[in-house]
């Protein structure tokens, strides 16, 4: 998959939803950044480092879990959670990005 497209992602409100990020792991593992909380002086909100631990600034921290396959789920979604997403891996040189669009129904 080529970093450039954007995976269209449908949810419910109310509840809980799983990204799977099919990306291989670095040694750092995968990370997970949004661009719904982010802040004018970054251009994505870390959700997930490579740590293996939930940003604890994060807004939502108490409503996100990563497993250890580098899935995302977030429980009980906000109508201001839509928005874009993504997984990503360095390995060596090289940097993978694997990003979803999350449109919220109901």
């Amino acid at each position: 998959m080529l970093s450039g497209d954007i995976i269209p992602v449908f949810a419910l409100l109310g509840q809980p939803h799983t990204f799977k990020c099919n990306l291989s792991a670095s040694d750092s593992g995968i990370q997970w950044y949004d661009n719904v909380y982010n802040t004018e002086a970054e251009k994505a909100a870390l959700i997930f480092g490579g740590n293996q631990k939930v940003n604890q600034a994060h807004p939502i921290t108490q409503r996100l879990s990563v497993d250890n396959n580098g899935s995302l789920t977030i429980s009980n979604l906000m109508p201001q959670e839509a928005g874009e997403y993504f997984c990503q891996s360095t390995v060596g040189e090289v940097t993978q990005v694997q990003r979803f669009e999350l449109s919220l129904r109901g």
